[in-house]
């Protein structure tokens, strides 16, 4: 402690800066293992079917990004979509959830593409009459 206190009054370093500077980590890592610690998994993600309801935007700070709701069992979840994937209003989805010491966390895990509910096929040849 003494070679600390000398080499910061050597190098004109104000203790007290050093203590902020020491502060502000311990109370950093102290929200990160929180953060890490509320977000941890708590099993196994499950499998949810559910079936896309609507489409739309949302904005943030870096820009606007795609959302899809999908309607559950449980209700509606919002999420955000990927444009790779050809998901459209009426397809059928499977939801990937894990459930966190705070709440559960959704992701898309598949997109029935060619199983739509309100979609024709497009192998099949439309009906006349």
């Amino acid at each position: 402690m003494r070679r600390l206190r000398l080499w910061l009054a050597l190098n004109q370093f104000p203790l007290t800066l050093a203590l902020i500077l020491l502060f502000v980590g311990i109370i950093a890592t102290l929200l990160i293992c929180m953060m890490l610690w509320a977000l941890q998994s708590r099993g196994p993600a499950e499998p949810i079917p559910g079936v896309a309801k609507a489409f739309g935007m949302r904005e943030r700070d870096e820009g606007s990004y795609r959302v899809m709701l999908v309607e559950t069992a449980d209700g509606t979840v919002a999420l955000p979509a990927p444009v790779r994937r050809d998901c459209r209003v009426g397809d059928r989805v499977v939801l990937r959830r894990t459930q966190t010491r705070v709440g559960a966390m959704y992701g898309l895990a598949s997109c029935a593409r060619g199983t739509p509910l309100n979609r024709p096929d497009p192998k099949r040849p439309p009906r006349v009459g």
